[in-house]
């Protein structure tokens, strides 16, 4: 089991972690002791060993004065002590673009084998770490670490993205209405307090629930998942309270990981922290906030995005990531209170063809498969029993990010609507929430129907939460399904991030599990025709009751029986092109494109890279970009463009990308490459730009070498 240790806390006990966090990995006196299985932890790991390694490098009498001068600079530069610097010049002026910490990527590739020494000498002081090392997986982590950072980063800067604009339209309604409303008010004091936080001039109160400073760089890598601490996932969602003058209470915030947050921080529901409940209000919405129109099948529960919202129909739903979210207070919990409600939702979802392999096995004639880092969209499309009534989202203003339960009085929500319509210049609607979530699967294949599925997925789930030592709700159930179609594929997933190690379990567990699960469907103590409250049927899966029954989940258990035969390994799967799609979602094909370089040698690109060019062109952001090693050139840009009419196939697009390319190529020292979306499943074509591009980041002798040998190109299949 994956457990999330804290390293960088304020508290007494801890404080030579949070002052100096580079002890994280001191594998001199004791090697950590982590789940190696599990890629999240591993990877925060890795990136503090990075950093203890890089700083004795520094410190080492073997490296010259200006080399360690080198180092110490590049290490300040990339971990500041404050946060503030990653988001503020010197003058304390908002930067155009985050600070960049490209240098280190430069530094860990030029140190890599002391690095990966390093920490090879620290895992392998543990016998029990011995059997789980995996070289791989460690070379990867070192490999992606500035890519981690950049992320950390730019969710921070994204957050200063929302607060800025935000005030701006509470300024405007200050203006127009000459006072803000209460829940107005508070969320002003909400993002002036984020910005003071940021920019170091408001740290967290010693009194406050959760204790980690704010403002300190290593603090907030640890709660952000970088670095071994609060953060269990690096796409964590977080529910923030401030205290109103009203009530005594601490300032709190609580992480959630976004498959768990999918589900507890939605409108209706009721979170309970520190003795008290509290309720999901006000949604951050920044400009990367992509509102995407779905077409819900109700019938056969699948979800599909479609290309635009004219013409919705009461059967489909605009999506909204789900983001963070203030909370409100409720009310105090009672001493005698025992029950606690959280609200039953409706959940699909659906792979997005992405995954880093696994195992398949034969369970009598089903195909049984564990997909690790599986890549899923799940949406939730809103309180089940208004689901089953056919009423999709929840009330939501998409100009402020307000919301209402969808369980409010008529004259609650009608209010709602009325005030937001004079106040944001637009009326309310109900969204769906969704989340793009990397989980582990443990996948039933060709189900013959959904009662079948989920009867099957409940008993197995529930024998297992009675053999392992889990909670029923660790694993969470969703069916994967095509319109018109009754056969489904019916997953457990893992909602922790990188894993619990939960799924390995059951495989290993299965005789017993698949004992217990006969057990628990033939003995229902209310001997029901199909399911009740007694056997299978709980409040969180109402969603789906009209579907179990335990006699039909006993007959597919006996006639599947209890071995488990393997059958071959998964290898793992990049994004593809549909054939039937007009255009590829850019960040599929810039995976693929990425994929490719790797497997023909290059070195990993730097991903969106900004280049300014001044007006009137503006700044360019090349999809992939290299720097040049030998210094003679700018750098490599690299763009990936679709063909279709939106994008870059019409006349005005072209222009301006020429008047781009020649600022480039003749007015400043850069190669650019152009590849078409379409071009990446042409492996002649393939083998030409990256012959061009290795003339300049590998040497003329491996592009000659890469375009007579095109072994790396092996364009991924399905499983």
């Amino acid at each position: 089991m994956a457990v999330n240790l804290t390293y960088c806390r304020g508290a007494s006990h801890d404080r030579a972690y949070f002052h100096e966090p580079l002890k994280l990995l001191n594998g001199t006196i004791n090697p950590p002791k982590f789940n190696l299985r599990n890629g999240v932890m591993l990877a925060k790991h890795i990136h503090a060993a990075i950093l203890t390694a890089l700083q004795q490098l520094a410190s080492s009498s073997g490296v010259s004065a200006s080399d360690a001068q080198e180092l110490k600079e590049i290490i300040q530069t990339c971990f500041p002590t404050q946060i503030k610097s990653y988001l503020f010049d010197q003058e304390g002026n908002i930067r155009l673009q985050p600070l960049s910490v490209e240098p280190l990527r430069s530094l860990i590739q030029k140190n890599q084998g002391f690095i990966e020494t390093y920490i090879n000498r620290v895992l392998h002081q543990d016998p029990v770490l011995q059997e789980l090392i995996n070289p791989e997986k460690i070379t990867g982590c070192i490999d992606t670490t500035t890519d981690d950072l950049v992320e950390v980063i730019r969710r921070i800067w994204r957050r200063l993205q929302w607060a800025i604009p935000e005030l701006d339209r509470l300024d405007q309604i200050r203006r127009r209405k000459g006072t803000l409303n209460f829940e107005e008010d508070e969320a002003y004091r909400r993002c002036d307090r984020l910005i003071k936080q940021l920019k170091g001039q408001q740290t967290r109160k010693q009194k406050e629930a959760e204790g980690f400073d704010e403002t300190n760089t290593y603090g907030v890598l640890a709660a952000e998942g970088f670095l071994p601490g609060y953060g269990l996932d690096t796409g964590s969602i977080k529910g923030t309270f401030l205290t109103p003058r009203t009530i005594r209470l601490r300032n709190f915030e609580l992480n959630r990981p976004l498959a768990t947050a999918l589900r507890e921080y939605v409108p209706g529901n009721i979170i309970y922290a520190n003795s008290h409940r509290f309720f999901a209000r006000n949604y951050q919405i920044d400009a990367e906030s992509q509102f995407i129109p779905f077409q819900i099948d109700l019938q056969n529960e699948v979800v599909t995005e479609i290309a635009s919202a004219v013409g919705l129909n009461s059967g489909n739903v605009i999506g909204i990531p789900l983001n963070n979210v203030d909370l409100r207070h409720q009310s105090q919990i009672s001493d005698d209170e025992s029950y606690r409600f959280q609200l039953a939702v409706s959940i699909l979802g659906y792979e997005q063809s992405r995954h880093d392999g696994g195992l398949s096995y034969h369970w009598g004639n089903k195909n049984l498969l564990l997909k690790r880092g599986n890549h899923l969209r799940l949406v939730n499309i809103g309180p089940s029993k208004q689901v089953n009534e056919g009423n999709l989202g929840y009330p939501f203003c998409r100009n402020c990010g307000q919301t209402r339960s969808p369980f409010a009085s008529p004259t609650e929500l009608s209010s709602f609507r009325i005030d937001h319509q004079d106040r944001c210049g637009q009326e309310p609607q109900n969204l769906a929430f969704y989340a793009d979530s990397v989980v582990d699967t443990l996948i039933i294949q060709d189900c013959p129907n959904r009662e079948a599925a989920y009867s099957l997925a409940e008993t197995i789930r529930m024998g297992a939460a009675q053999i392992l030592e889990m909670e029923i709700d660790d694993l969470q159930i969703i069916t994967f399904g095509q319109a018109g179609q009754e056969t489904v594929d019916v997953a457990l997933y893992d909602p922790m991030p990188g894993g619990s190690g939960l799924l390995e379990q059951i495989l290993e567990a299965w005789i017993d599990i698949i004992s217990q699960s006969l057990a628990i469907a033939h003995n229902c103590p209310a001997q029901c025709t199909e399911a009740c409250i007694d056997c299978l049927k709980t409040y969180r899966n109402a969603f789906y009751h009209r579907y179990l029954n335990r006699h039909t989940a006993l007959q597919m258990l006996q006639e599947l029986g209890s071995n488990l035969n393997y059958a071959h390994e998964i290898p793992p799967k990049l994004p593809q092109k549909s054939s039937t799609s007009k255009a590829q979602p850019v960040n599929n094909a810039e995976a693929t494109l990425q994929e490719l370089l790797l497997r023909a040698g290059f070195p990993k690109p730097i991903v969106q890279h900004s280049i300014s060019l001044g007006r009137p062109l503006g700044t360019t952001t090349p999809d992939l970009f290299y720097d040049d090693p030998e210094n003679d050139l700018d750098g490599i840009c690299i763009y990936l463009d679709g063909l279709s009419e939106p994008i870059h196939g019409n006349p005005d697009r072209q222009r301006i990308d020429q008047a781009i390319r020649d600022e480039l190529e003749n007015n400043r020292n850069y190669v650019v490459v152009r590849i078409a979306a379409s071009e990446l499943t042409d492996q002649k074509k393939m083998a030409q730009y990256f012959s061009r591009i290795a003339r300049e980041v590998l040497g003329k002798n491996q592009a000659k070498a890469l375009k007579e040998d095109q072994s790396w190109y092996q364009y991924p299949e399905g499983d």
